[in-house]
């Protein structure tokens, strides 16, 4: 659930220029019959003007199945794989060189091995979180929840709501500070509000899943549970403050641009002007998506108990680096998470390292890449 890596998205976009359709068990080079597109995954048995789309692809869709460490695949997905396995070798080079302490070769490649040591991660298990584990612990105020939910943000993890800089959608000439609703730990509204059994075995597995993460940071299984119930609440009226997808897809109705000051009427429990400035935000107006969202966010900050937001903020901050843990917290995430993408087996861990590598160290490991 993570975003494309910045070398991958670079490969997409010179692909979305050239790319019509793809076959990834092309028997005949399109070349060879002198057409300059590839036709072997497309479906002759239908017509165009029905179905367009199943024309052009459903024979490479009839044809081809998703990988087992997949969630999806296509053109994409199989260029940044071999994307993927170049890096992979330059990382593997970079990790065996004594390079110049502070070089992009030093930087990769120390990241690298660090992140394929799993004898070292598997043995410090979630001791690496203790300190961050000990700031949430000593949480006391609400204002120490908000000064936490600040912390967490400069460091890339998002609680609570979504925050974000970019340009003003009504004036690109302007980049403002956006705020849009969030919080949660599963995709959208509809997970918590739904109650078809598929939406259900979810709910449930999920709340299973964050007593087990308590239960591995330590925990013992009752607390473990109780914990889970707390962020669930949480999370519950969360998403009934929320907007469902398809209201999300109304740019009008997304688009306020409010003062500082009315924010702080409308959700005074937020302390906007200290969050504004923990955050980095010099500006006394921005843009916030849903105004109702931080209205309810406003009063649970006032009601709900300060043990229950430590339990949320504990919960989340652990579910952000369980990928990278040892492998009871990988293993939990990744069953999370197989349920939710339909990803049958765990990728190698040279992949998710790689990945990850790409995502902490883009600049410096694209740099290398291009030379």
């Amino acid at each position: 659930m993570k975003s494309i890596s910045k070398i991958a998205a670079l490969f997409l976009l010179l692909l979305s220029l050239v790319f019509i359709s793809f076959s990834c068990n092309q028997k005949t080079p399109a070349s060879a019959t002198g057409n300059l597109l590839d036709q072997t995954g497309m479906d002759s048995t239908v017509r165009p003007e029905d179905d367009f789309f199943h024309y052009v692809n459903g024979g490479w869709i009839k044809h081809t199945e998703i990988p087992a460490s997949e969630s999806s695949w296509g053109a994409g997905a199989i260029l940044y794989q071999n994307t993927q396995q170049n890096l992979r070798d330059l990382l593997d080079s970079c990790s065996k060189l004594n390079a110049a302490k502070g070089s992009n070769e030093q930087k990769v490649g120390d990241f690298y091995a660090s992140a394929m040591d799993s004898a070292s991660i598997e043995q410090k298990g979630s001791s690496p979180l203790q300190a961050d584990m000990q700031r949430i612990a000593a949480i006391q105020s609400m204002k120490d929840v908000l000064n936490e939910v600040a912390t967490e943000y400069n460091m890339g993890i998002a609680t609570l709501f979504t925050f974000y800089a970019n340009q003003d959608d009504k004036n690109s000439e302007q980049v403002v500070a956006h705020f849009d609703q969030g919080g949660l730990g599963l995709p959208n509204k509809d997970y918590y509000t739904q109650k078809d059994s598929a939406t259900l075995k979810i709910r449930n597995a999920y709340m299973r899943y964050i007593a087990k993460i308590f239960t591995l940071a330590g925990d013992d299984s009752l607390n473990a549970q109780k914990e889970a119930a707390s962020v669930m609440k949480i999370e519950y009226a969360m998403a009934n403050a929320s907007k469902r997808l398809v209201e999300l897809r109304d740019p009008e109705a997304n688009y306020h641009k409010m003062s500082v000051a009315e924010l702080s009427t409308k959700s005074p429990n937020l302390g906007w002007t200290e969050l504004l400035d923990s955050l980095g935000i010099k500006q006394d107006t921005v843009l916030v998506g849903q105004p109702a969202f931080y209205t309810v966010l406003s009063s649970m900050l006032k009601s709900v108990p300060v043990n229950d937001w430590k339990n949320y903020l504990r919960f989340h901050f652990i579910d952000n680096y369980a990928p990278y843990l040892s492998a009871a917290f990988v293993n939990a995430n990744f069953e999370m998470n197989k349920l939710l993408s339909g990803q049958r087996e765990l990728q190698p861990r040279w992949k998710r390292m790689t990945a990850l590598t790409d995502a902490q160290l883009g600049d410096a490991l694209g740099q290398l890449y291009v030379k």
